[in-house]
């Protein structure tokens, strides 16, 4: 950037630490008002009374940035935009650990025999098949990791193929991976143009009786093909935590989806903690012109 920051707008009901940064950044102000003189956004998306044309920077609230790149025609080419990272993959890993291991005790079945005042011992389920993540990013290693920690060979699909930590292998096309030895199945995916319904009913029909667990964004898969994958059993179980309309109608044929796992985009909220430790550690790097690990490549889209 030409100039540094002088006032940053946080277009967002989260609440950071306004007084804190303020005296760790002495000359640049935090306020949840826009006007004329604002350089800089704080938001999940960009609010429609900002004129972009005096924007500097933009900082995402999360990690997942599709929201805010909806305006990247009308973002200046020099504008600089950067994403909350932090501890989302952690949470991102607790959430899938829980649905793994859900599925591995047969949790769902359970339940079922609950509310039926049924008691049927089930052996859980062996864990010698692989899994599968597509996204091989900061979330996607993380997850790996955590995985082969558990025992579970971890095979990955991304855009580079280029092999990651975490992984045993990663592939650029799913259609190079042996699908009979596919137990589960991580959508870990940012949404760009290329990722958008990238799971269809030619992708899920390619592996048979698999745990199918999307984190990344909801329009990364077709709701139609999951639904009738699940109700052809294809697809055992799946744990949806993220879904092409925000919140989801009532009426949406999901609700009652067999085998389905519905959870509201929780798998890794952004706190105040994380959002204001990413803000102040992004706009220290920002200042002394530093790398920074967090920055959006606008033409890749995450």
């Amino acid at each position: 950037m030409d100039k540094l920051i002088n006032k940053i707008y946080v277009a967002s009901n989260l609440e950071i630490d306004i007084k804190g940064l303020e005296q760790s950044f002495p000359g640049i102000q935090f306020s949840y008002q826009y006007d004329a003189f604002t350089d800089a956004l704080i938001c999940f998306s960009i609010p429609d009374e900002v004129d972009l044309a005096n924007i500097k920077w933009i900082h995402c609230l999360g990690a997942g940035v599709d929201k805010i790149l909806e305006a990247n025609d009308l973002i200046p080419r020099n504008t600089l935009i950067t994403r909350t990272v932090e501890s989302l993959p952690e949470k991102m890993v607790q959430y899938v650990m829980l649905a793994v291991l859900s599925d591995l005790y047969n949790l769902h079945i359970l339940k079922q025999n609950q509310l039926n005042h049924q008691w049927k011992r089930l052996s859980p389920r062996d864990n010698h098949g692989s899994v599968l993540i597509f996204g091989t990013g900061a979330i996607g290693q993380k997850l790996a990791q955590a995985l082969t920690s558990h025992g579970y060979h971890v095979l990955g699909v991304s855009k580079s193929g280029i092999k990651k930590d975490g992984f045993n292998q990663v592939y650029q096309n799913y259609h190079d991976i042996d699908v009979e030895d596919i137990d589960i199945i991580i959508n870990a995916l940012p949404l760009t143009k290329d990722t958008t319904g990238f799971f269809d009913n030619k992708l899920f029909s390619t592996f048979k009786n698999y745990l199918y667990i999307n984190i990344g964004r909801g329009k990364t898969h077709d709701e139609k093909a999951l639904y009738e994958q699940l109700q052809m059993g294809n697809i055992r179980l799946a744990y949806v935590d993220v879904f092409a309309t925000e919140p989801l109608p009532e009426n949406h044929f999901l609700w009652d989806t067999p085998n389905l796992i519905i959870t509201p985009h929780i798998a890794a909220m952004t706190d105040n903690y994380d959002l204001t430790k990413s803000v102040a550690e992004t706009l220290k790097k920002i200042n002394n012109d530093l790398p920074l690990t967090n920055k959006v490549d606008r033409r890749k889209g995450y």
